[in-house]
């Protein structure tokens, strides 16, 4: 990962506007970006119930966690992202990061 595949993840506008949060939330983890994918997901996921959260939202916040040495909390995060329901292909990707 680069800076500047950070940048085209992040372009709002444009012919090749992607700004998917949690797209560049996953980015920005890559990057070790941690307080930067915090924010992208705190954005994603607003006023959600966290009972019912996006399993790309717990793979992110497993992560975050992960990131600050939170080992417990991130393996919480990721069973949760396992149990959710899988609706997209987006969500199957961000578990498949998991496996790696």
């Amino acid at each position: 990962m680069s800076e500047a595949t950070l940048e085209i993840v992040k372009r709002q506008e444009g012919p090749q506007q992607v700004h998917d949060l949690y797209l560049v939330a996953l980015v920005d983890l890559e990057m070790k970006k941690t307080e930067d994918a915090q924010e992208s997901l705190k954005q994603t996921i607003q006023n959600d119930d966290a009972e019912d959260m996006d399993p790309r939202g717990w793979v992110i916040y497993g992560r975050i966690c992960d990131q600050y040495g939170f080992t417990d909390a991130a393996a919480a995060a990721w069973g949760k992202a396992r149990a959710a329901k899988i609706v997209t292909r987006e969500q199957e990707w961000a578990l498949a990061t998991l496996e790696k």
